[in-house]
């Protein structure tokens, strides 16, 4: 295999990843970060003793993406699963916080639920299957499959606290392609997880069949990034690119911060609109398209209590946009990896803005934070005392907002990046925004350039 030289623009996990991968694989890589750190979004800081993940608050055990990353950088020791009691999580319904059943007959059994989304749910095997190759919402889709209850609470719920967007604004096939894939393939949503899980516990390797739920590593999530960037000879910080063109030979000019450079191949792993800026001098159609991508303002409130507040057990809770609360919820973070805060502390983070209240980011830090003390001194029916560490983030581009649209959307970039050899284009505006995802993106971008390596 013919090695190239590679340019990987943006040091999140994506660009980390893919540069990682090819580098193990004998090219040349270098990876141009605008800011100070690698790991973008994935971010760890300390509030006194307390390690406090202030990005992505985990990973899930069933990503096999992820476990091979970690296996592979040689860091399986450092694996800290959740605490059993993180399984249990709220959702507050009618003026109360009320536990989300993890099972089929604990849905069967919860007194919240009405009985009629219990005969959606147990009826929703011999449901047709819908016709339409049009995408549809996550809110029709779930609608039609398990009725309203389950679209207007349930899932309206989860994913204001995935993707901090109403179900009704998000693509199904953008925002969770898995349900729309099930629903295809088996007729049936219950059907295909059924499937879909019995397929994952076969494909798990078997150092990771010990590993179920959510995990974090003991260093905190940013263990991962800095762990990539110990692998990598040359990462330029501090370091933005301002413009990549095509050259004649099928090469790239990029030019950056300290000057210009040439690569066989170019990889954007940064957001949407910077990425369209730098594309701009050589494609105006593509550059068009990325800035047509929408984002998801988010903030975060977090709060770190040098004392033990009782908090319902479990991972958190969130808010469905029906009951109109001022914050999307809540995370209890001291209850999810109790080994990265100690015992005597409380760190509660609490979701704010989005598309439900982007309007909130507008307030100053002491305005929002009062918001967030406020509403949760409601949630728990309590008064809470002055926290030892307040901090506000704001992350005005930090989810791409999958509106209907967006899978069509990302066709047509994918399509006009095909006659742009060299050029490919990740993070974690295209084809999901976990952490997972970006990983496996990555993946599959190393896989176009090694394949097109190949005599």
């Amino acid at each position: 295999m013919k090695s190239k030289h590679v340019a990987v623009i943006g040091a999140g996990i994506t660009g980390l990843t893919a540069a990682y991968r090819l580098s193990e694989l004998g090219h040349n890589v270098e990876v141009f970060e605008a800011s100070t750190r690698v790991g973008g979004s994935i971010k760890t800081e300390s509030f006194g003793a307390a390690r406090v993940d202030i990005g992505p608050s985990g990973v899930l055990a069933s990503r096999q993406s992820v476990v091979d990353l970690v296996r592979d950088l040689g860091l399986n020791s450092e694996w800290l699963s959740a605490s059993p009691t993180s399984n249990r999580r709220y959702i507050f319904y009618k003026g109360k916080l009320n536990e989300v059943p993890t099972s089929p007959p604990k849905l069967l059994t919860s007194s919240w639920i009405p009985l009629s989304a219990k005969w959606r749910f147990v009826t929703e095997f011999f449901r047709r299957k819908r016709r339409e190759s049009e995408p549809e919402s996550l809110h029709a889709l779930i609608d039609r499959r398990l009725g309203a209850f389950v679209a207007d609470v349930m899932v309206d719920a989860m994913v204001s606290g995935v993707h901090a967007a109403p179900a009704k604004s998000l693509e199904a096939m953008a925002a969770f392609p898995i349900l729309p894939t099930l629903e295809r393939e088996h007729g049936s949503l219950l059907r295909g997880l059924i499937h879909l899980q019995k397929s994952r516990r076969k494909e798990l390797p078997q150092h990771a069949t010990t590993l179920k739920g959510m995990l974090n590593l003991r260093g905190g999530l940013e263990t991962l990034p800095k762990a990539l960037e110990a692998r990598l000879d040359k990462i330029h910080l501090e370091t933005p690119v301002h413009a990549i063109k095509s050259l004649q030979d099928n090469r790239w000019r990029v030019e950056h911060q300290a000057g210009v450079s040439e690569f066989d191949e170019v990889m954007l792993c940064i957001p949407a609109p910077h990425a369209a800026r730098c594309i701009s001098g050589q494609s105006t159609e593509l550059a068009n398209l990325l800035e047509q991508v929408e984002y998801t303002p988010l903030g975060n409130v977090i709060l770190h209590y040098n004392q033990e507040i009782e908090t319902p057990p479990g991972f958190g809770y969130l808010s469905p946009g029906i009951e109109g609360r001022p914050i999307l919820g809540c995370l209890f973070l001291n209850q999810i990896f109790p080994e990265l805060i100690p015992a005597n502390a409380t760190v509660l983070r609490a979701f704010v803005g989005g598309q439900r209240a982007a309007e909130q980011l507008a307030l100053d830090d002491e305005s929002l934070v009062k918001v967030v003390t406020n509403e949760l001194e409601f949630i728990l029916d309590k008064k809470l005392p002055r926290p030892q560490h307040v901090q506000v983030l704001r992350w005005p581009t930090s989810l791409a907002f999958y509106q209907p649209g967006t899978s069509k959307h990302w066709e047509e970039v994918e399509d006009l990046v095909s006659g742009l050899p060299g050029l490919h284009l990740g993070g974690n505006w295209i084809g999901g925004a976990s952490v997972a995802e970006c990983i496996t993106r990555a993946n599959t971008l190393v896989s176009r350039i090694t394949s097109s390596t190949e005599p």
